[in-house]
């Protein structure tokens, strides 16, 4: 593709790539898979296909708006580099230089899709202060060899190196929060013995819990979706899965990632993908049946265990 891609213009060529293969995206396909972007939307309303959108980008864009805030202005793609190129930073540094690369890649998008972004500034003051403990043990041999690690090992039985997370996607922080909190103890030791035990308290690591306890949920359910074998039964489920999860848990971030996450889901659920909450339902409700007849039973003949 070349120059700008309306939404006609990306069904004929859609159409002029099957056409390759012997196949008809009127009379071969039937149903097409897209994010939400809005030229994206009207692909699926210009084809006789059926259309679902995907659920990961959900995900994603549920995450956005209850952690993050959008920039204020939105500015033009500079030099943006291959995905390849940002990978392979990542790769090698836990994403400190890919967050380099990744900041010029600002995009003009449409209001429904992703862009780069920044931490809301209730959770962005403790992520600041997790990214500065992480890059003083990662840039520091010493600090790290003689100061972090002896602690880690003794409390743990093994070396564990920090995490630093690549600031455009969130999955990386969930990994960032998660080991920074398996090794609370033993960096807290460690800042202790180099004079900066005030860089992070109880009260920063009751935030790091909550967002770590929050986003695992979200980040399993993505993974999940994006496997191969994934059907839009089996979607569902994960769907169902991460939302129960969250509305298990007492926090406010957690009651409000699952109000979003259920209306950008419930946005994206087609005809068929409602038909197959019929038929999850049909087993579901038998079971809940069975379960509550027997209950029923025990209770009249005295020989329920409270």
């Amino acid at each position: 593709m070349h120059g700008s891609m309306p939404a006609d213009k990306c069904v004929s060529l859609t159409d002029s790539k099957l056409n390759e293969f012997g196949l008809s995206l009127a009379a071969d396909i039937v149903c097409i898979v897209t994010d939400g972007a809005s030229i994206m939307v009207k692909v699926g309303t210009l084809t006789q296909t059926e259309q679902q959108l995907c659920y990961a980008h959900a995900v994603q864009l549920a995450v956005l708006v209850v952690l993050y805030r959008r920039h204020e202005r939105v500015m033009q793609e500079v030099s943006a580099p291959l995905e390849s190129d940002v990978t392979e930073y990542e790769d090698n540094s836990d994403g400190e230089d890919a967050d380099k690369v990744a900041d010029q890649r600002m995009e003009v998008v449409d209001d429904d899709y992703d862009v780069l972004t920044e931490m809301s500034t209730e959770y962005q003051d403790v992520v600041q202060k997790v990214r500065k403990v992480v890059k003083l043990f990662k840039r520091s041999p010493t600090k790290n060899d003689a100061q972090l690690q002896p602690y880690v090992k003794q409390e743990l039985g093994k070396e564990l190196s920090l995490i630093l997370d690549c600031r455009t996607r969130w999955n990386s922080l969930v990994d960032m929060l998660s080991r920074f909190l398996q090794v609370r103890g033993p960096i807290q030791k460690a800042l202790i013995d180099l004079g900066r035990a005030t860089m992070i308290n109880d009260s920063d690591f009751s935030v790091i819990h909550e967002m770590v306890s929050c986003l695992e949920p979200l980040k399993l359910a993505v993974t999940a979706l994006c496997s191969w074998d994934t059907n839009l039964l089996s979607g569902e489920a994960a769907l169902k899965f991460c939302l129960v999860e969250l509305q298990k848990q007492s926090s406010e971030l957690a009651r409000t990632l699952a109000e979003v996450l259920a209306t950008r889901i419930t946005q994206r659920r087609k005809v068929h993908a409602g038909v197959l909450q019929y038929f999850i339902a049909i087993p579901l409700a038998k079971q809940l049946l069975t379960y509550s007849q027997s209950r029923t039973m025990k209770l009249c003949e005295g020989s329920f265990d409270e």
